[in-house]
């Protein structure tokens, strides 16, 4: 694979920073774009979100990558010696691989604001990192100055036009509360996610580094918030299968996205996805602003985001903040279903914490709930030979991509 210097191109009222890069299936153009406003700050000098967001595609088509351009030194050297390496061995479908940049760059052709940024999605894992970083006794280079907003996989990963529309909807709902609270919320958009045509959870961390990574004249620090506590830390090959996540890595892999300037730090930690929902309940703006939902840009009541967040809630005793944006109707229609799913992957980690709070304030599911697990678990399992079967000669992404398109096409 071969990547050419990045180049910023003007329109009515964005700036794209661009670059073309040449690979197995031809030529092709990434791009990214911000309001206009924030075109100072694009790093224009080195291709490192470029390098970053493609590596992917690169380990995936089994390529080295040769760079026109500069890269960051230490980020050069951390890809090269472990990054690469920790993919690789998460995803069977990775390969290892080299890059070879024209030139090294060590931070001193730019200037940095010092800013301190973070992704805003409205989600309890982005609450959580806000309300840790923006009250008095964070230290004033730590507090958050500026969210982001990026269209790279989040919304829809493999169907672009969907995922242009959540997009929009969601930073339109989302957008009164970073005025409320003085911060600047930055979109930023791409065709990243149409280029990679690969499944969101085993690239994320990539795919949203890169777009901090363009703003490096912007930010020093960029806080990535981490869907799991630091115990589930583990490095180890993901079950396509079976919903694997890159982020059990995150922990150990995030400090290899970093350069002489700017630091990705993992924040969350210290916290599992229970404990989160419980710090989170107390401040306010979530009352209005949580919006967890994996099908709609508000919140539908019945994906399983929805359906774990309300029950979390419930057995909190906190869920009569939130009846303006949960539907407690609809979740009740389902809940019986839900609660005999979670029975069923009760070693899954998200399910393993909200039925250990429901045991610890005794909460005792119905009859109903046990009756319901083995027709749902029968139906699961009727799809799952045709599916492995598929699976098999397909491969892992595009195996999801298949997924997607077939959905969509019966629907």
């Amino acid at each position: 694979m071969k990547l050419y210097s990045p180049e910023i191109v003007e329109t009515e009222d964005k700036f794209k920073i661009q670059t073309k890069f040449e690979y197995s299936e031809g030529t092709r153009t990434l791009w990214y774009s911000v309001d206009k406003k924030y075109a100072k700050y694009l790093t224009t000098e080195k291709s490192d979100a470029f390098v970053v967001g493609l590596l992917s595609l690169a380990m995936q088509e089994n390529e080295d990558i040769y760079l026109e351009g500069k890269m960051s030194e230490v980020l050069y050297y951390n890809l090269s010696n472990y990054y690469v390496s920790l993919l690789s061995h998460s995803l069977s479908s990775l390969h290892n691989i080299k890059i070879y940049p024209k030139l090294l760059d060590s931070g001193v052709d730019y200037e940095c604001e010092g800013a301190v940024g973070t992704g805003f999605s409205g989600g309890v894992d982005s609450f959580s990192t806000i309300y840790d970083h923006l009250f008095d006794d964070t230290p004033q280079s730590y507090k958050i100055t500026h969210f982001l907003f990026n269209n790279v996989g989040s919304h829809d990963e493999f169907n672009s036009k969907r995922a242009e529309e959540l997009f929009k909807k969601r930073y339109d709902l989302l957008k009164t509360y970073p005025q409320e609270t003085g911060k600047d919320f930055i979109q930023i958009n791409s065709n990243l996610s149409e280029i990679l045509n690969m499944k969101f959870s085993h690239s994320h961390t990539t795919r949203n580094a890169s777009c901090a990574l363009l703003l490096q004249k912007l930010f020093s620090k960029y806080y990535y918030s981490s869907g799991l506590k630091i115990d589930a830390t583990k490095v180890e090959q993901i079950d396509l299968l079976n919903e694997g996540n890159i982020a059990y890595s995150d922990a150990i892999a995030q400090k290899y996205l970093c350069t002489e300037t700017f630091s990705l730090i993992s924040t969350g930690l210290q916290y599992d996805k229970v404990e989160k929902t419980k710090l989170i309940s107390n401040y306010e703006p979530t009352y209005k602003y949580l919006n967890i939902c994996i099908n709609s840009a508000s919140n539908c009541s019945a994906c399983y985001k929805c359906c774990r967040t309300i029950f979390t809630l419930k057995l909190l005793n906190k869920f009569e903040n939130y009846s303006n944006i949960f539907d407690s109707v609809k979740f009740n229609k389902i809940r019986n279903l839900y609660f005999a799913s979670i029975l069923i992957g009760k070693n899954e980690i998200h399910n393993k914490e909200v039925l250990k709070l429901a045991k610890s304030v005794g909460y005792r599911f119905s009859i109903i709930v046990y009756l319901l697990i083995i027709p749902v678990w029968i139906a699961n399992k009727i799809k799952n030979p045709l599916k492995d079967l598929i699976h098999f000669f397909l491969g892992d992404d595009k195996f999801e991509a298949f997924k997607y398109n077939l959905k969509s096409k019966v629907s």
